[in-house]
């Protein structure tokens, strides 16, 4: 069998994955800066870090909240 006769898989596959990949990216990056941004409330720490995580999980889908005892807690929900 000659290489014309075969058909295309591992090029069409490796096609489809970049094209996959760019459509996801593409989102995450409307979701990144189209994305209103929300301002956090609560300690300077709770805002560091939900600041932090809200590029990764999406705009108002993160809370944080710390206590200062000891030992100090940090609870994240997503």
């Amino acid at each position: 069998m000659s290489a014309k006769d075969r058909t295309p898989t591992t090029r069409f596959l490796a096609f489809a994955a970049i094209l996959l990949a760019a459509g996801v990216f593409a989102l995450r990056a409307h979701d990144l800066f189209a994305a209103p941004k929300s301002d956090p409330i609560g300690s300077a720490l709770e805002r560091e870090l939900t600041y932090l995580l809200e590029p990764i999980a999406g705009a108002e889908r993160v809370r944080v909240a710390v206590s200062m005892g000891r030992p100090k807690t940090v609870l994240v929900m997503i």
